[in-house]
């Protein structure tokens, strides 16, 4: 009998963190044990991989789960409002500063603060970031007095932050400072035994609250959705479910309910390794010096390289 953690077996698992993957289980058994320390974590992958689902597991279980987890999409704010998001602003500091205001890592304050897409934060908003996590002390923006806080912080980023590194668009002390944990998280498309496990909970969850009859999926659906590769990852598979259950005028869902999904499929590197990925890899370590650079020649993102490493055991 295979393993299933879900919510109903480990209640402080958010929802739609589930799976019996071997890649999925991997990630939930690291997951606990960076629960239990303090240390700052770093969550990479794409876009609707579940990074903020893993970081409320890892507050959950922590010491400080008592305390507030506040969640930061850093790339939704101009570099002015996530100063002042972040860390708060007296009355009068700049334009539209009517009243004061206290910021997310004073709300998180014995607490988790979650940093989603850290990449995108600007170079000066990186350097009071940093201050943060050496000293444990933010600014309020108008006030010169340093305020002390006691945050854990948790980041996550679908970017290569070493690259960008190497590039000047992200401080090198900041990276070490945040990537003392890294938690890689797997793509959809690598997980193919938890599609339909994912797929049968979105029904469930989906159908009740659009108000719609729950339907079955067929064995050809099943297939289907099996065999995609999910671009959009855990995202993109929520969303066919809830486009097919409304779209769906049977009493079950079939592969015309799913047509739009063939028309999204896209040929890029990663649809090319899935007959010989470790082959493939193995064959350009040699033209490579450093792990940066081979995923460069392989057309893949660092992140990706490295979860692909650690998957096929390839030293390197």
């Amino acid at each position: 009998m295979k393993k299933l953690l879900s919510a109903t077996e480990e209640p402080l698992i958010p929802n739609m963190f589930l799976g019996e993957s071997k890649e999925f289980i991997d990630v939930l058994e690291k997951l606990k044990k960076v629960a239990k320390v303090d240390s700052t974590i770093l969550l990479s992958g794409e876009s609707g991989t579940g990074k903020e689902m893993a970081a409320r597991y890892i507050h959950e279980n922590s010491p400080r789960k008592e305390k507030a987890f506040v969640p930061v999409n850093c790339a939704s704010l101009s570099k002015e409002l996530l100063g002042s998001e972040l860390f708060g602003h007296k009355k009068g500091s700049f334009t539209g500063a009517i009243e004061e205001r206290e910021g997310k890592f004073k709300a998180a304050h014995n607490g988790t603060i979650f940093l989603d897409e850290i990449g995108e934060i600007p170079l000066e908003i990186q350097a009071k970031l940093l201050r943060v996590l050496q000293e444990g002390e933010i600014e309020k923006i108008g006030e010169e007095t340093p305020e002390k806080v006691d945050t854990r912080v948790i980041a996550a980023t679908n970017r290569d932050l070493s690259d960008m590194v190497e590039n000047g668009e992200f401080r090198e002390d900041l990276f070490y400072r945040i990537n003392v944990i890294e938690v890689p998280m797997p793509p959809l498309r690598d997980r193919k035994d938890d599609v339909i496990l994912l797929a049968e909970f979105f029904i469930e969850k989906i159908s009740e609250r659009i108000g719609v009859e729950s339907k079955m999926l067929d064995d050809n659906v099943a297939k289907l959705l099996k065999d995609y590769n999910w671009p959009g990852n855990i995202r993109e598979l929520r969303n066919a479910i809830e486009r097919g259950l409304v779209l769906s005028e049977d009493e079950i869902l079939t592969e015309k309910d799913f047509k739009f999904l063939s028309k999204n499929k896209t040929e890029n590197t990663e649809d090319k390794f899935e007959s010989s990925e470790r082959n493939i890899i193995l064959s350009h370590i040699d033209k490579a010096r450093n792990k940066t650079e081979l995923a460069r020649i392989l057309g893949i993102k660092r992140t990706t390289l490295l979860y692909k490493l650690k998957k096929y055991e390839i030293d390197f």
